[in-house]
């Protein structure tokens, strides 16, 4: 009899320790899920920064909240301008899933941007005064799967003012595809 109950005791207990494995793995999936998430969404008139949390789970007395100079000029409309050059490159990407294609921007340095696509012969702004860390990218959403080509440029934006252009891309549908589905645009 004793036999019999140290053996349903040890089961409990391993059952208990699985249970427990089980759940603190699903949680730490589905926090890491919800971090993935958060970070891939970008907000285009506030940047917040927020230190992290003590290990008793508590904020600490301050956090900063920075806001972007708003723009004191619109965006220049026509292709000539007398804004500096600014270095970027464009990584254009198929999704097999949808055939769309998410294009992204890498300018040099982070900062504030406008980005602009040419439509009818006219620049016109798709985001605006955007926030860029210098790293990961400014993502510029897609070229949707009956799109051919998109034509965008971005413009750097330093105390509310544009200060810096970069050349014009064109996103092909056809150059990408031929590149394996994804394509670096200098």
């Amino acid at each position: 009899m004793k036999k019999i109950l140290g053996h349903k005791i040890a089961l409990m207990i391993a059952g208990a320790l699985v249970v427990g494995f089980g759940g603190t793995v699903l949680y730490l999936s589905a926090t890491s899920s919800q971090k993935s998430q958060n970070s891939n969404s970008t907000s285009t008139t506030t940047t917040q920064s927020v230190p992290p949390v003590t290990q008793k789970g508590e904020m600490p007395a301050s956090s900063t909240t920075t806001t972007k100079a708003p723009l004191s000029q619109a965006a220049p409309t026509n292709g000539s301008t007398n804004l500096a050059a600014l270095n970027t490159t464009v990584t254009a990407q198929l999704s097999p899933s949808d055939s769309s294609i998410s294009i992204t921007f890498y300018p040099e340095g982070g900062g504030s941007y406008t980005i602009q696509q040419l439509i009818s012969g006219a620049w016109q702004v798709e985001k605006e005064n955007a926030g860029y860390s210098g790293v990961g990218g400014l993502d510029d959403g897609s070229l949707a799967a009956g799109e051919n080509s998109k034509t965008l440029r971005i413009l750097k934006i330093a105390n509310g003012q544009y200060t810096a252009v970069s050349k014009e891309f064109t996103i092909n549908r056809a150059d990408v595809t031929a590149a394996g589905g994804i394509k670096t645009y200098n």
